[in-house]
């Protein structure tokens, strides 16, 4: 087995991980991109993003990608273990496989409404992450991924972390959210 199907195995079953244990994604359902909040991880927001296409929700969608990938980034600059990262790589893949090329199109044709950073729906979808704000889980999902042996609960950590400018590198330098 690849090792990124094993980070992908990772993410979808309970692993331990040092002294705590990893909590398997929840299934969300479709939630709408505005009741999103603070404690739902990249995994769960995955599998939000393929309820929404699944549903035919694609803009909702991809309102949520955008808060799933702000979300990622912002784990990655947390997390200090390189080698966790790429856990990111294999969400990415597993969140858009399996559809057909008519699903796709559906997708991408939602998607051209982030590529421009002066529509109202991008701007709204933006609003509304500063609005509800920057991570407060706990990134165990990608904790549980990393190489690098825990010496304690917290050595996962980044240090320093400043998380007011990695949460505007996030959304503002990374996914062209207005500046906040």
């Amino acid at each position: 087995m690849r090792a990124s199907s094993l980070a992908l195995v990772a993410l979808l079953l309970p692993a331990p991980l040092a002294a705590e244990e990893y909590t398997a994604p929840r299934d969300l359902g479709c939630v709408p991109h505005a009741e999103l909040d603070t404690e739902i991880t990249p995994p769960e927001l995955a599998r939000v993003v393929r309820a929404c296409i699944h549903a035919g929700v694609y803009e909702n969608a991809f309102a949520v990608w955008l808060s799933f990938n702000s979300y990622a980034l912002y784990d990655q600059q947390r997390v200090k273990d390189e080698s966790a990262h790429m856990v990111l790589q294999d969400l990415y893949s597993w969140t858009f496989a399996g559809y057909s090329r008519d699903i796709m199109d559906e997708v991408k044709a939602a998607a051209d409404l982030f590529r421009d950073p002066e529509s109202r729906y991008f701007l709204e979808a933006c609003a509304a992450m500063v609005e509800t704000g920057q991570p407060t889980y706990r990134p165990t999902y990608m904790i549980a991924t990393g190489m690098w042996p825990l010496k304690n609960p917290e050595d996962w950590r980044t240090v320093p972390f400043d998380g007011d400018a990695a949460w505007r590198k996030a959304l503002s330098e990374i996914n062209s959210c207005p500046a906040f």
